[in-house]
């Protein structure tokens, strides 16, 4: 039997490292961070809550063209921002019009004019 050579490597990317695309990205959002760091002042680093966090990421993911950060951030930031409402009972209330009639009680008169046919 003959051997198969076997196929040289030729090059290409090494498993494990990141490619062009996402290294530009990384660094894309590494500069936005920098830049947002610079214009907060020390005092306004330490008043930021964790919603300010998040509402700041999704922001700077919209802006810069990141939209799958920016989902991931809203999602996580919604049930903050627009919390559940309890219904209210009175709000649901039934109309007296629309309610269903009453159950005849059994000494009740019948109508005076029975058509039975």
């Amino acid at each position: 039997m003959e051997q198969i050579p076997k196929k040289k490597k030729r090059g290409g990317r090494v498993l494990g490292q990141t490619n062009l695309r996402t290294r530009a990205l990384a660094a894309q959002q590494q500069a936005a961070i920098k830049h947002l760091a610079e214009q907060l002042t020390p005092d306004a680093l330490k008043s930021m809550s964790s919603l300010d966090v998040l509402r700041i990421c999704m922001i700077q993911a919209l802006q810069s063209g990141d939209l799958a950060s920016a989902r991931a951030a809203a999602s996580e930031l919604a049930p903050f921002e627009f919390a559940r409402k309890s219904v209210d009972p009175a709000a649901t209330d039934i109309p007296t019009d629309l309610l269903p009639d009453p159950e005849p009680t059994p000494d009740e008169e019948a109508p005076a004019n029975i058509i039975l046919g």
